[in-house]
């Protein structure tokens, strides 16, 4: 799975496409609450990892600190299910690996919704 830090705008997405990055989707979350999002994303990796052939690949567009979170280092003790190289941010008017903007070492001491949220 890989997830944009980004608004639909600033990805151009028009009637929920984009013709600049085809391929991602806007994932929803208004009124959802933090449980139901964390069970739509866990459910989104076990469909990609029930695929044998590996052609799936769910390409989320999200704002959401909850998302984010689920995102960590992923030498811990108790690993999230995604880690920092399936991030990309929109900075300067395009899509940047979060991994070229940051140390992993240092995103590994925060909740990586916390530094989207002070960054952004």
């Amino acid at each position: 799975m890989k997830l944009a830090f980004a608004t639909p705008d600033e990805m151009g997405f028009f009637r929920g496409l984009s013709q600049r990055f085809p391929g991602w989707v806007v994932f929803p979350t208004d009124f959802l609450r933090p449980s139901e999002i964390r069970a739509r994303i866990h459910a989104l990796i076990d469909e990609e990892d029930a695929d044998d052939t590996c052609a799936t690949e769910h390409m989320l567009v999200t704002m959401n600190r909850t998302v984010y979170d689920l995102v960590t280092y992923p030498e811990l003790n108790c690993p999230g299910p995604m880690d920092y190289a399936d991030v990309y941010v929109w900075r300067d008017g395009e899509l940047l690996e979060l991994l070229d903007l940051y140390q992993e070492e240092w995103l590994s001491h925060f909740a990586l919704g916390d530094v989207l949220d002070r960054e952004m």
